[in-house]
């Protein structure tokens, strides 16, 4: 996601939004603190983790963008809220002159049932007992793993250990480009072998399949029990 500001908004909005406050991304993405008054101005209430003595008015013009929403977890197709509200998400975006506020308007706005995030845990903990057996013995210097990055849908490639310290190792992928990756994620990540690398993501896009349908049950049955 990467660093963001926090907005808050005083100001009408133009349709009724379920946040206090909202994220964005127009302005310096320092971990900052802003306010839209209720009369229309912008103003920093804190800088970096660090309230300010007094509000600085920001003279921008320009639009800012602001967004929230109530997912705690994205998995399995399925949105996870805290208590199993339905799933909100709404955008806005302010056009500013002089850091005064001209217009805001409603860009996006999501509804749409969820799962409480103990089903996220559940489906997470307790679905699948069969995962492969992954080798783990630490390697020498000079062996080839396989790094598996991302999802199921992408191929694991070999990789040289050149170097390495308890901390984290240098790997080598034959074209010129050296990788930094960690000793935790040997079975993860790293696999001391192209089999073992194969079963993990085989493994790992059944699982998810098995989550799916898990959590599309779990949402039905709540959609029934409602009725």
């Amino acid at each position: 996601m990467g660093m963001y500001d926090d907005i808050r908004c005083s100001y009408p909005l133009p349709t009724e939004s379920p946040f206090e406050s909202y994220q964005t991304k127009s302005l310096d993405c320092m971990m900052a603190t802003y306010e839209i008054t209720d009369d229309g101005r912008l103003m920093q209430t804190a800088a970096t983790f660090e309230t300010l003595s007094e509000p600085e008015f920001i003279a921008l013009t320009g639009d800012v963008e602001f967004y929230n929403s109530n997912a705690v977890a994205s998995a399995f197709g399925h949105l996870f809220t805290r208590d199993g509200e339905d799933y909100q998400s709404v955008t806005y975006e302010a056009r500013f002159v002089g850091g005064c506020v001209q217009a805001i308007i409603e860009t996006e706005h999501k509804r749409e049932p969820a799962l409480s995030s103990a089903f996220y845990r559940k489906a997470d903990e307790e679905i699948d007992k069969d995962e492969p057996d992954i080798k783990t013995d630490e390697p020498e210097i000079g062996a080839t793993l396989w790094r598996l990055w991302g999802g199921f849908d992408r191929e694991a490639y070999p990789v040289t250990l050149l170097a390495k310290t308890e901390v984290e190792w240098a790997l080598s992928d034959g074209k010129g480009r050296v990788e930094k990756e960690y000793p935790f994620q040997l079975g993860n990540i790293l696999f001391c072998s192209e089999q073992d690398a194969q079963s993990a993501k085989w493994w790992r896009k059944e699982s998810w399949e098995r989550k799916a349908r898990w959590c599309n049950e779990q949402l039905a049955n709540r959609d029934t029990a409602t009725k």
